[in-house]
């Protein structure tokens, strides 16, 4: 019999991966704001950037906003809530994970999977990275909006007493199973530097949110695109002095990539296009939770590159501008304050 799956939290990343668990035919529970229910009616279309689609038939009950209509401990549970609901739903949690549930961390940013392993000491803890965001445009519907292969975390033979083997390998099973256009897959064996290296490339979701436009349109524009360029190379400066080694994401390494956002629109074009596809209507996350008045994740994204940076006396000042700015417009939405689009020079004044 094939393992019990729950996908704890089904917004545009939760309901994309439940898709594709039901679509490789593993049994499936997805547990989800109730405003998220009229999606799941009869079927799910999931699709990608280069027009991929399929159909995937939904069993009945399969999604719930109720957890008490979960009567049984998972054998897997990913977790694909923000890093700022991590804390809100252990109570959650607690009612579905048992002794031999493997948990799956779907978060941006370092470090948040250890609150996790420091409630369910007994679980074994793996991390998953999505280097795409995923836009929904009708009811049903899911499109990854930019290329990129999804990281399973992998433990292997050769590391001290094999912490975590086992499960390590069952995931590896589970990512054959689901791997395929619209959802590649790869194992890596060294996590914490691939999210250091996401994390350069989300530090464009902060400039992103600030400049209100969709995301091709702010990355045409060679003033925001200046901005992110100095971010991440204040970023790459930072894990050197760290000692951290980033792994290539993007078909660029990750310090060659502010160079290329620095070349002149006309030439930047041109090889973005081989760095990575994106739709042209991609917004990042941080741009949804200003929309809709949300806390944004800005103090696991950007924030974990200025704890590193003060930890290491490294100076960040454009890290550090853009953040005072995101966290200004965030206080402004959550208060009530209208949407609007800050210049580049506006967003380097705080």
């Amino acid at each position: 019999m094939r393992q019990q799956h729950l996908v704890f939290g089904t917004g545009l990343i939760g309901s994309y991966l439940c898709a594709h668990l039901v679509r490789a035919n593993y049994p499936t529970r997805a547990l989800g704001r109730p405003s998220f229910a009229q999606h799941f009616n009869q079927s799910l279309t999931i699709s990608d950037y280069a027009d991929t689609s399929w159909e995937v038939a939904l069993p009945p009950h399969t999604f719930t906003a109720d957890i008490t209509t979960l009567k049984q401990n998972f054998d897997v549970v990913w977790v694909t809530v923000k890093c700022t609901s991590l804390e809100a739903i252990i109570p959650d949690l607690q009612k579905v994970v048992g002794p031999n549930t493997l948990i799956l961390m779907c978060q941006n940013g370092v470090g948040s999977h250890q609150l996790i392993e420091a409630v369910f000491p007994q679980n074994k803890v793996l991390r998953i990275m999505f280097p795409f965001n995923v836009v929904s445009a009708q009811l049903g519907e899911f499109k990854r909006s930019s290329s990129g292969t999804i990281a399973f975390e992998k433990i292997t033979r050769t590391q001290a007493d094999n912490p975590g083997l086992k499960e390590s390998l069952l995931l590896a099973q589970i990512g054959q199973a689901l791997h395929c256009a619209t959802f590649p897959v790869a194992m890596c064996k060294d996590m914490d530097a691939l999210l250091w290296a996401k994390i350069q490339l989300n530090l464009t979701n902060s400039v992103n949110a600030l400049a209100n436009l969709p995301l091709q349109a702010m990355l045409l524009d060679s003033g925001y695109r200046r901005i992110v360029a100095d971010m991440m190379q204040e970023h790459v400066k930072v894990c050197r002095v760290a000692g951290i080694s980033l792994p290539k994401i993007t078909t660029v390494p990750a310090a060659l990539v502010p160079y290329v956002l620095k070349l002149p629109t006309r030439i930047f074009t041109k090889v973005a296009k081989s760095m990575v596809a994106i739709d042209p209507q991609a917004r990042l996350s941080m741009w949804w939770d200003l929309e809709y008045r949300r806390t944004t994740e800005i103090d696991f994204i950007n924030g974990s590159t200025l704890r590193l940076a003060q930890e290491h006396h490294v100076a960040v000042p454009v890290n550090t501008a853009v953040y005072q700015s995101l966290k200004q417009a965030e206080q402004d939405r959550i208060s009530g304050k209208p949407r609007v689009q800050y210049t580049p020079e506006q967003i380097l004044q705080k």
